[in-house]
């Protein structure tokens, strides 16, 4: 009678880390895209500043890549003047990301759920499974250059990759300095 007792315990137990993990997981935050002070970000950096050494890279100034994410996905308003500078259409690839690319990381969350419940995968892999497939999709998103508006005259005339120019896409370090965030 004892080692039934002690198997029902056994799985009281089990099943209560379980039931822990999933509410963990549900309320767990992971986010995509760019951090000021992300090591991603700092590496990113690091490579522009170096390609700008080598006047491989447009940029003048340091300038976030969370910075830069925000102008291209709203777009900026031109500003005339000495220190004026051309308008940039909206490319809004994180409205991409959620309407087109949401129920691949809805579904990546459900099978992490399930393979929770089952005891296939432990929470920390769980979250980190979801968190590179929504950068993945981010990344696709980026990519997806029928969403948005053609590059113009001027900015293909300075693109490093003129064949094939997509508007979010020229060296990729923007693209590859993107990472997931679980909170």
């Amino acid at each position: 009678m004892a080692k039934k007792n002690t198997a029902i315990q056994d799985f009281l137990v089990e099943i209560r880390k379980k039931k822990r993990d999933l509410v963990n997981l549900s309320k767990t935050t992971i986010s995509v895209g760019w951090v000021d002070g992300s090591k991603a970000h700092q590496k990113a950096l690091s490579s522009l500043n170096s390609k700008n050494k080598k006047g491989k890279a447009k940029f003048k100034y340091d300038t976030s890549m969370a910075l830069i994410a925000a102008t291209l996905n709203y777009g900026r308003a031109a500003k005339s003047g000495k220190n004026g500078y051309p308008a940039i259409p909206a490319r809004p690839f994180m409205d991409v990301l959620v309407n087109d690319h949401s129920d691949k990381i809805q579904k990546i969350f459900s099978l992490c759920m399930d393979d929770l419940i089952k005891g296939r995968i432990e929470l920390q892999a769980a979250k980190d499974k979801i968190g590179v497939v929504a950068l993945g999709q981010l990344r696709v998103a980026m990519g997806d250059s029928s969403k948005y508006e053609r590059l113009s005259p001027a900015t293909l005339r300075g693109r490093v990759n003129k064949e094939g120019a997509k508007p979010l896409i020229d060296t990729g370090t923007l693209r590859n300095s993107s990472d997931y965030f679980v909170k």
